[in-house]
């Protein structure tokens, strides 16, 4: 075969292999949370796996963006730490779960049952960084229950979820979580400053602390202030 042919073929082969068909999604079958009972989520921090990872509760947050028109509630659970109260966790590309509502910056005691194919307010994700990247997953089947906050401003709650992605990622466990600024993590250009962290919970946790050490809220613990929930992620 002439040189001309060889380079001829070898550009067709090319272009052939340009034009393929894109592979399809897999779609995953809705998998039930761990538990599906609001008593049976253990009384233990949250931990489980996630795309195969092994995962477990260490800082523990919750985020409420006041904004009229950006309501929104993130409580953040993740398995990174902080070195004080709020501060930025690391390492930076520790896995998250979180719960997020939407067009709402209220915060009450309730139970849960989330189902990603009857959208509601709430929703549950996941993200973690994997060599190609952060992967995450919104198609969370939960049963959630939050307890409004404390005198000390802790959102108390369980949460026990499996996600429907391929690697049947599933965590449940118990929280106490921190209120922190929204805008403690990426500031928004043009947006309102982000509110302080009330001195009075600076001085009860100390700067050293972290969300997931502090003892659990007592049962009389009063209604929580206007406030909303996720902790996820935030999603980066």
């Amino acid at each position: 075969m002439s040189r001309k042919r060889l380079l001829l073929s070898a550009a067709v082969a090319l272009l052939g292999a340009g034009c393929r068909k894109e592979l399809h999604v897999t779609k995953y079958a809705p998998v039930e949370p761990p538990v599906t009972k609001i008593d049976a989520i253990p009384d233990a921090p949250v931990s489980g796996t996630l795309r195969g990872a092994s995962f477990r509760l260490k800082d523990a947050r919750y985020v409420v963006d006041h904004r009229m028109g950006y309501e929104r509630v993130d409580i953040k659970l993740s398995a990174g730490a902080p070195e004080s109260a709020c501060g930025p966790v690391k390492p930076s590309d520790a896995s998250m779960v979180w719960l997020r509502r939407e067009k709402s910056d209220e915060l009450e005691t309730q139970e849960l049952h989330l189902d990603p194919s009857k959208p509601g307010p709430w929703s549950v994700h996941y993200q973690v960084h994997t060599p190609d990247g952060w992967v995450g997953s919104a198609e969370g089947y939960a049963t959630v229950t939050l307890r409004a906050s404390d005198p000390d401003g802790k959102l108390s709650g369980g949460l026990s979820v499996c996600f429907s992605d391929d690697q049947q990622s599933c965590v449940s466990g118990s929280f106490d979580a921190l209120p922190c600024p929204w805008g403690i993590d990426k500031p928004v250009r043009g947006a309102l400053v982000a509110e302080a962290i009330p001195e009075k919970y600076r001085k009860k946790w100390g700067e050293g602390g972290s969300a997931s050490s502090e003892p659990a809220p007592s049962a009389s613990a009063s209604a929580a202030p206007s406030a909303s929930a996720s902790a996820s992620p935030k999603k980066p």
